[in-house]
């Protein structure tokens, strides 16, 4: 009877952990979409924003985003490797040596960013993105 009881669970648990969704594994068709929601830069008003996720190849994503009423605001030239969920980016201009990266991650629907840019000597500018998937 113990055995069974066991035996039971073992399989109940086993079940449940199979079927659970891992959050951790996104595919680059989890991420292409549209998504619209808010931008905000530190020390301004936030901003309606649409973000423009494509495929780019079978491994890579191109991102654009567009600031309501300013048209296509910003396209990465460079596309965009990706590990599962999250997307890191940062580069150093030869030519000037400022910086910027880009942080980027899903969760279902929701999709978070924050780009950093350090223009000339100044402090990080930071600008912060969440969006919903459109339907």
């Amino acid at each position: 009877m113990n055995l069974a009881k066991f035996s039971t669970i073992l399989v109940m648990f086993s079940l449940f952990v199979a079927c659970g969704k891992d959050d951790n594994n996104c595919v680059q068709a989890d991420w292409v979409g549209t998504y619209t929601g808010t931008y905000i830069c530190e020390e301004e008003e936030s901003e309606i924003v649409k973000v423009f996720i494509t495929a780019s190849g079978n491994d890579k994503l191109e991102i654009a985003y567009g600031v309501d009423g300013l048209g296509l605001y910003a396209r990465y030239v460079d596309p965009f490797e990706f590990n599962n969920c999250k997307v890191n980016f940062s580069s150093t201009s030869e030519e000037d040596g400022r910086t910027s990266s880009l942080e980027a991650e899903i969760d279902g629907d929701m999709l978070e960013m924050m780009q950093v840019r350090t223009p000339d000597d100044r402090e990080d500018y930071r600008c912060k993105f969440v969006a919903t998937r459109d339907q």
